[in-house]
């Protein structure tokens, strides 16, 4: 049976409690590190934008102010809301878009591909509301897969850990390792 790369494969899910929006990707797409998977909508979301967006207008003033003791509040004030963005999953680059993004998009991110990946599993329809943590997709590199090959208690005694092994696939012939369990 070929399987994902449990080490190289990941699900994707909000960090806070959403509802989708539009879908960027489907099931069996090839999609590049970066790449919008979905756009989804949060409450929560639009309220830590906002709270990073005085924030980082406070500091700014602050640091123009020179005073060291309201400087350090509201530089403490700016790190705490760009942390909590970062927490919520967004990506330097879309924390930094907040400061220029419409405030009538607040509440609005996207999940992005960390890597470059296939969708192999999508769970999920426009106008959902997801709960922070449950999956909505996986996505697998398939560069390097596993073989799950079950075998004889006989043959597995003789087969060794780490040595090299091959699979035919429609003969092709591919380089592997053998791994027991």
């Amino acid at each position: 049976e070929v399987k994902a790369n449990g080490f190289s494969s990941y699900l994707v899910s909000p960090r806070v409690d959403s509802v989708v929006i539009s879908r960027h990707a489907s099931l069996g797409e090839h999609v590049k590190q970066g790449q919008k998977l979905v756009l989804l909508f949060s409450e929560t979301m639009a309220q830590a934008q906002a709270e990073y967006l005085i924030a980082s207008s406070n500091w700014q003033r602050a640091k123009s102010l020179n005073r060291a003791s309201i400087s350090e509040q509201a530089q403490t004030q700016y790190n705490a809301a760009y942390g909590k963005l970062s927490a919520f999953g967004l990506t330097t680059m879309a924390i930094e878009q907040v400061l220029k993004q419409d405030t009538a998009t607040f509440g609005q991110y996207a999940l992005t591909a960390q890597g470059d990946t296939v969708v192999m599993r999508d769970d999920f329809i426009q106008g959902q509301r997801v709960e922070a943590g449950t999956p909505i997709m996986l996505l697998v590199d398939e560069s390097e897969l596993w073989i799950d090959a079950n075998v004889s208690p006989t043959v597995a005694r003789q087969v060794k850990a780490d040595t090299s092994a091959f699979v035919d696939v429609d003969g092709v012939r591919h380089a592997a390792k053998v791994i027991k369990q």
